[in-house]
């Protein structure tokens, strides 16, 4: 992330910044700041749309809140570095496995110089010591040939065997870098750069997609009553209960806090509804239960907001349009689905 205001701009920017965080009462650390920085000087359009909507939905911003925003929208940045460091390490070590191909042909290659001289000396001289001299050198010099050979043939295994270890630890930091700790389905970022690229392929193919977003009813509450961990553990249930239900090329990620969201490639709307009505299902059928005492603590249900791509329109009005309907689903009694269709109908109605 790059910021480029000039100076004077940047003096505002920070004044507004730290009458947000006053505002909000919350604590102007470093991170907090950052966070709020990149809120009002636009830089992140993704992190003010997540402000926008939950401030939307009156949720209160904590320290925590903005921590949980914090890790989603900048951990990657990290994570991005150590990927970067990987792969410069196995540059390097490719690099090294060539220097050493490039060494070793040019030591042969004046071996070979020295070999050919010898055997000239061998054609053109009848003399039988001569003979013996240069036979020997020619057994000493193919003798260091094959040790030479040998050594690179052992440096080539082993810078093998190191260059499958980082292309590995480069694949595993890929894959750290675009899963949800919490949940290990797709992260925000993972979300974002599937969401682009499927609209891409819709527009360029002439196919069809639908996005799916979804958010666990009265989820707060359900924290403040039985704590973060339990919380938790409801966040990785409806992440399983995605992955049971979600196959093939459709992509499931966590937007963020309780917040969740399907891609949906070659997908038609009346199909995405009835695949987020399975969903809504799977989840309202399931009871929690804690454990240790066996108390029963209800049920969890889900809201879901759908809607299908509009070729050509921005990333950003694309997922507008399905929190619309997620908030639609919410506002009209939530454990429900909605479409973009729903809230059309619903102002047409009022309309008339």
């Amino acid at each position: 992330m790059e910021f480029a205001e000039s100076t004077e701009q940047a003096t505002r920017f920070a004044e507004i910044t730290l009458s947000e965080l006053r505002a909000r009462s919350l604590t102007p650390n470093p991170n907090n700041y950052m966070l709020w920085y990149a809120h009002v000087s636009g830089a992140m359009p993704d992190l003010s749309l997540a402000i926008k909507g939950l401030d939307d939905e009156q949720v209160t911003l904590t320290d925590q809140r903005c921590s949980e925003l914090y890790d989603q929208f900048f951990s990657t940045a990290r994570e991005e570095a150590a990927v970067v460091d990987a792969s410069s390490k196995l540059s390097k070590q490719v690099s090294t496995v060539l220097g050493d191909i490039s060494a070793a042909g040019d030591e042969a290659g004046a071996h070979i110089g020295e070999l050919d001289q010898v055997l000239g000396t061998l054609s053109n001289d009848g003399d039988t010591e001569s003979a013996k001299s240069a036979i020997s050198s020619a057994i000493e010099i193919t003798r260091k040939i094959s040790e030479k050979n040998s050594e690179l043939e052992t440096n080539l295994r082993r810078s093998s065997a190191e260059i499958e270890r980082l292309r590995s630890d480069l694949e595993i930091l890929r894959q750290e870098a675009y899963t949800d700790g919490l949940t290990g389905i797709a992260n925000r970022k993972c979300f974002d750069r599937e969401l682009k690229r499927s609209t891409i392929n819709a527009m360029d193919d002439g196919t069809t997609l639908c996005l799916m977003m979804i958010d666990i009813d009265f989820f707060k509450a359900f924290n403040d009553t039985y704590g973060h961990q339990v919380g938790d553990l409801v966040l990785q249930l409806l992440a399983g209960t995605l992955r049971e239900n979600i196959k093939g090329q459709d992509t499931p990620a966590r937007y963020g806090g309780e917040e969740f969201a399907v891609i949906l490639p070659n997908t038609q709307l009346a199909d995405a509804i009835s695949v987020a009505e399975t969903l809504r299902n799977a989840i309202s059928s399931k009871s929690l239960r804690d454990k240790k005492s066996g108390d029963d603590m209800g049920r969890i249900t889900i809201s879901i907001g759908v809607t299908a791509y509009q070729f050509g329109e921005p990333v950003g009005q694309f997922i507008f349009r399905a929190d619309q309907a997620l908030y639609h689903a919410k506002n009209s009694g939530r454990d429900r689905v909605c479409s973009d269709h729903d809230i059309d109908t619903t102002l047409t109605h009022h309309e008339i």
